[in-house]
């Protein structure tokens, strides 16, 4: 996606103004950073949860779906600008680990005999030797 990310926001009627979209669209912008090449589809969600202590709650819910993997990242506050900054932040920390994680996956060694890049030139890889195990005497 380009750097004008299109956030699908659900909210209900009551709670949704122009002014919120416009924070919302802002604070995720903020926290997607550099990933912006990887962005699929955003989707923003605020809700109400069912209160247990009689104290009226707004949840926010932010769902990223990169290449190739979804991140999700929620909080729950008093306050909804309050709810979206904490979900925006800690969607962004979300983010960051699971690229670092991706990118910490090993890569598969390369196939024997097969040219491999290295050092800037075409270079051919040895072929493996198989190691057998001598049988105990």
């Amino acid at each position: 996606m380009t750097n004008a990310t299109k956030i699908d926001l659900q909210a209900p009627a009551s709670l949704l103004t122009k002014r919120l979209e416009q924070y919302v669209q802002r604070r995720v912008a903020l926290a997607l950073g550099g990933f912006h090449d990887r962005v699929r589809k955003v989707v923003v969600r605020f809700s109400y949860p069912v209160p247990q202590t009689g104290e009226h709650r707004t949840r926010c819910e932010i769902e990223v779906s990169l290449r190739p993997l979804t991140v999700r990242a929620e909080d729950v506050d008093a306050d909804h600008y309050l709810a979206a900054d904490k979900a925006a932040n800690r969607l962004q920390r979300a983010i960051s680990r699971a690229l670092a994680h991706e990118r910490a996956w090993p890569v598969s060694p390369p196939t024997p005999g097969l040219p491999t890049v290295g050092a800037g030139s075409l270079t051919k890889t040895p072929p493996r030797t198989r190691r057998t195990r001598t049988p105990p005497r």
